[in-house]
Formats: structure tokens, C-alpha cells, sequence
């Protein structure tokens, strides 16, 4: 079993915000995903990334009476690629008002299959952090999954690849 390294200050970072936004009692409800759990792991630092977590859709209809949450657009944004426009979709979920932190309903449209039960079925408890936090194999997959959606911008597919390889480093560097 690999012992993981982790980041006090992006446990307490994450920690503050999700408390302030009242999520402590939907912790059943929530397991932190992509660039946050990365800081979490201490693969990249926290103030490098928003806050993202993957929502049961129970949260989800809880969140879309709370005012501190806005519905993301479900917009298609169109993007340009060396001369070649296509549409990039941004992930339908919901936003705080200030855009820092995001719950994401799951599965994800056509780029990520696992449902939430799956997520927190797998979720793992980092010490001193009171929120379950993907597994790093399923950081990794989300990642690569959207890395290699052709309905994210080069980018944003860059971003992320880039994050699988900081993640597979970060496995290589422990094993």
C-alpha cells in the first residue's frame, strides 16, 4: 500500500472554504475532485487551482436553492485552434457566486462515466481533512478523461495533461 504524501495548508484551505459555504453536514454528498484533491495529495499547490467536487444529486437540488450557488451556463463555447473553430462545453454544474469552488453532477456528459455512489463508494479520508477525496486512481482518470475530450479547448486539454503527468510522477516518486 502506498503511503501518500499531503499538504496541511491545502487541508485547511479547503477545509475553511467548503466549512464556510456550510457543507458540513453534506459530507455524505461530496467528494473533492481534480486540482484541489491534486493539492490536497500535494501534487500542486493550492493556490494554483479552484476547488471542485463531485455532488450526489441530492446536494445538487439542495444547491439550487441556496444563493450562494449559481447554475453554471451549460453554454457551448466556441474556440479557435490554430484556424479551426470548434465548441468546448463547460461542465453543467453549479458555481458559489464568487467562482471558486464548483460541485459537479457526475457522470459527466459523454467524458466520464463513474456516477457518484461509485466516487464516494471509493472516496478516502485524508488525516486532519473532515471531506472524503477521490482516490488518486480516480484523479487520474478524471483527468486523462478530460484531457482527451475533444470537447475541451487545447488548453484546457494541455492543463490536464499536464496534471496526469504531475500525477503519474507523484506515483513514480512513491513507489
Amino acid at each position: 500500500m502506498i503511503n501518500f504524501r499531503t499538504n496541511d495548508q491545502a487541508i485547511e484551505v479547503v477545509t475553511e472554504k467548503l466549512d464556510e459555504l456550510d457543507l458540513q453536514i453534506a459530507r455524505r454528498d461530496l467528494v473533492i475532485v481534480g486540482g484541489a484533491a491534486m493539492a490536497l495529495y500535494d501534487i500542486k499547490p493550492i493556490f494554483d487551482t479552484d476547488i471542485d467536487f463531485a455532488a450526489s444529486p441530492e446536494l445538487i437540488s439542495h444547491l439550487t436553492r441556496d444563493d450562494r450557488w449559481k447554475k453554471s451556463e451549460p453554454r457551448n463555447l466556441i474556440a479557435a485552434e490554430q484556424g479551426i473553430k470548434h465548441k468546448e462545453r463547460t461542465y453543467d454544474g453549479y458555481k458559489t457566486i464568487l467562482g471558486d469552488v464548483t460541485a459537479i453532477p457526475v457522470p459527466l456528459q459523454d467524458s466520464y462515466p463513474i456516477n457518484f455512489a461509485s466516487l464516494m463508494g471509493e472516496a478516502t479520508m485524508i488525516e486532519d481533512m473532515p471531506y472524503p477525496v477521490a482516490r488518486l486512481e480516480r484523479v487520474l482518470d478524471w483527468k486523462l478523461a478530460l484531457a482527451t475530450t475533444h470537447e475541451q479547448s487545447q488548453p484546457a486539454r494541455e492543463k490536464h495533461m499536464a496534471d496526469v503527468q504531475r500525477i503519474s510522477k507523484y506515483l513514480l516518486e512513491l513507489s
